[in-house]
């Protein structure tokens, strides 16, 4: 025993050592910690499964607790990396606190409960550990929208990890407490017919069990479709989908999506071959921002759909549904061709790459074929092939992954019958389907690259996604810092509307903060926000104590201290605090220097003007920043009758600011103006590479413009 006891020892810290290296898995938190406890509840069982237990119920318990010494053993060389590597949080740790022990102690009473009853003891423990850990997670992706998952034998899932962040959730703690309480549960049922003292105990761990059930969805582990419906409480159908969105967006925002969605839908139908008509309803969770959707569905920043539950569905928080609408139904739609039960193609570059490729360009600067067609040397197939096989997508970063996968889906889209591309889909074999090897695809995807134009500057854009790191090469990764959490608990009182909750939050962290050590920021929503609160007087005291801990003030901040300045009546330090700049020539800088601009440009990037202001009160050069405001601050009937007033086109910036602009004229009903400014901008935009993803841009406005006349 003792040997067995040292090689034990010697092999899980030797299991830790090698976690301790592994990308992802080194980290302190639920990835290593619900590894191991997998391995630790399937080995626990496996073990007690072996024994022979006395006819007592305190047999097993020195077993059990030599058991949990091994399994926070590989803690000791993970706690050390992270260290060294200064990747240690309180989440991270409380995760393997809460993880691993609740699962091998569930593993262990299984196992004991069927030496006690069974036979066959093992057998029984692992197809038990098995339908547990696999059998209920299919039920409950193919039953509930959520994408966080409790499970008594691996723990925890929090969600997407392109979130990146992952914090503790107190519902974490309340299900490993369901989960020590079968394992209880497990451990006295032998006894109940033989033994009169456990009859009280495993009635009351019963009646706990049951009304911790009852409570699942408030306390955050299972969220059904209708939980979700009741929290939102709004509904509203179209043509092809239900809407269900939050209360608190406002009847007209909400016809509008409708609107979009119904567009989208036909024409996403037309372009896959099918017929909208026929299909389900989509069913579209609208929320009214990225935290009420992470509490909700386990997904905050990341928007998804998950094909695989039985109602097609996609959720989505407010701000997101302009850039992804599109890209989140082709995802929905596509179910009518994916594998059965998954409802998508096993190859998660075919899912996002049909997606990418019909969602429009998303770059205004860059076409989809121009970013890769920039680089010198294309991704050859070899790359393509690793980032078509199962874990592969997720090795590069996301950017890279999207765009390298919706290029060549495009292309194969247009070279060859569509057809093919749906056998792809449904099989995730791309040469079994098209009957060429993925080399002579690639081959074929290269030549077309190489003739499209492109523009030196687009270069730019594309070495930055190619450069991108993945999610194994980023340090620290899940860990919430103090930084993220002050910006997650402000940007959702921004995001509600509570402005003045956020200045004081920021204020009070500000106060007692080493200054040198504020990430930038934090430095700049506090004084955007407290500028745009009248609050100039204190955002300049506090810029005045950021500036004095830092030798280089970034040009960011020197922005926001010069308008500081401005708006307290000290014109003279705020111009010579630009002046003094080497980015004196920014546009930025260039109108705040203008007396007779500078007023007015103020007022409208802080919205701080008393009255409405029209385009006949401002010269060319402020009219976008006009429309911004109008857009910014939903002032939309300010701006609404102005005239095509194109300033510099050739700024991604302006030209953003002019499509958002006609997306408000189409939402507001001004339609015919709406087309006025879509061929004025088409018309004064230049035929060159540079201009080709916004006249597509354009001309997917344009079929926006025409649909939302006839709906």
């Amino acid at each position: 025993m003792p040997d067995k006891r040292i090689a034990a020892t010697a092999g899980a810290l030797l299991y830790g050592l090698l976690l301790a290296f592994l990308p992802l898995f080194r980290e302190l938190h639920f990835l290593s910690a619900s590894l191991t406890a997998t391995m630790g509840a399937f080995a626990a069982a496996w073990v007690a499964g072996g024994m022979a237990f006395r006819h007592k119920p305190a047999s097993g318990l020195r077993e059990l607790a030599w058991l949990f010494v091994l399994a926070y053993l590989p803690l000791i060389p993970i706690l050390g990396g992270s260290l060294i590597r200064g990747c240690f949080s309180g989440d991270g740790l409380a995760f393997w606190i809460l993880i691993p022990g609740p699962s091998v102690a569930l593993g262990f009473a299984i196992g004991r409960y069927f030496r006690y009853t069974t036979k066959r003891p093992r057998l029984y423990s692992v197809l038990l550990l098995l339908f547990i850990s696999i059998g209920l997670l299919i039920w409950e992706l193919y039953n509930h929208p959520q994408v966080f998952f409790h499970n008594h034998v691996w723990g925890y899932w929090p969600g997407p990890i392109y979130d990146d962040v992952v914090e503790l959730s107190p519902s974490v703690l309340f299900f490993r407490y369901i989960t020590l309480a079968w394992a209880a549960l497990l451990w006295l049922l032998p006894f109940f017919y033989t033994r009169k003292g456990v009859r009280l105990p495993v009635l009351l761990i019963a009646l706990s069990l049951m009304l911790s059930y009852l409570n699942m969805s408030r306390t955050g582990i299972i969220h059904s479709e209708d939980f979700i419906r009741q929290a939102l409480g709004g509904v509203y159908e179209t043509r092809h989908a239900v809407i269900i969105h939050d209360r608190n967006i406002s009847p007209d925002e909400i016809a509008w999506l409708g609107m979009l969605h119904d567009f989208h839908i036909e024409e996403l139908s037309e372009a896959l071959g099918l017929n909208p008509g026929n299909l389900q309803p989509v069913r579209s969770y609208i929320y009214q921002h990225e935290w009420q959707k992470k509490a909700l569905t386990g997904a905050g920043n990341t928007v998804y759909v998950p094909v695989w539950n039985r109602n097609p569905q996609m959720h989505i928080h407010l701000d997101a549904v302009l850039s992804v609408l599109r890209h989140e139904l082709v995802h929905v739609l596509a179910r009518e061709f994916g594998m059965p039960v998954l409802n998508a193609s096993p190859n998660v570059a075919l899912i996002e790459g049909l997606a990418v490729a019909l969602q429009g360009e998303r770059n205004p600067s860059a076409g989809l074929h121009q970013i890769v067609a920039s680089q010198d040397e294309l991704p050859n197939a070899e790359l393509m092939a690793s980032m078509m096989s199962p874990t592969g997508f997720y090795r590069l970063s996301g950017p890279l992954s999207y765009t390298l996968a919706g290029s060549f889906t495009a292309w194969l889209l247009d070279a060859y019958d569509p057809a093919l591309f749906r056998r792809a889909y449904a099989t995730g074999s791309i040469p079994r389907a098209y009957g060429k090897s993925i080399e002579e695809l690639v081959a074929g995807w290269h030549s077309f690259l190489r003739t499209v134009e492109t523009d030196p500057a687009q270069l730019v854009i594309s070495d930055r996604i190619f450069d991108a790191p993945g999610i194994t090469e980023l340090s620290c990764v899940f860990h919430p810092s103090a930084t993220w959490r002050l910006m997650q608990r402000s940007g959702r009182m921004l995001a509600e509307k509570r402005d003045e909750e956020a200045f004081e939050l920021l204020s009070i962290h500000l106060e007692n903060a080493d200054m040198s050590r504020v990430p930038v920021s934090i430095i700049q929503r506090w004084a955007i926000t407290g500028l745009r609160l009248n609050e100039a007087d204190n955002v300049l005291r506090g810029l005045d104590k950021y500036s004095a801990a830092l030798e280089n003030l970034p040009w960011s901040v020197r922005i926001l201290k010069s308008d500081a300045f401005f708006l307290t009546g000290d014109d003279e330090s705020a111009s010579y605090l630009l002046l003094e700049s080497e980015h004196s020539d920014h546009r930025s800088a260039v109108v705040r220097l203008d007396d007779e601009l500078r007023e007015s440009f103020i007022n409208l990037e802080y919205n701080l003007h008393t009255q409405e202001i029209g385009d006949d009160e401002l010269p060319d050069l402020l009219i976008p920043y006009l429309l911004r405001n109008c857009i910014r601050f939903d002032l939309i009937s300010g701006c609404k009758v102005m005239e095509p007033s194109l300033t510099d086109l050739a700024d991604a910036r302006y030209y953003q600011i002019y499509e958002s602009f006609v997306v408000q004229l189409l939402r507001n009903g001004a339609y015919d103006h709406s087309l006025s400014w879509i061929d004025a901008l088409d018309s004064q935009l230049e035929q060159s590479p540079i201009n080709y993803a916004k006249h597509n841009r354009l001309n997917q406005l344009k079929r926006i413009s025409d649909f939302v006349i006839l709906y």
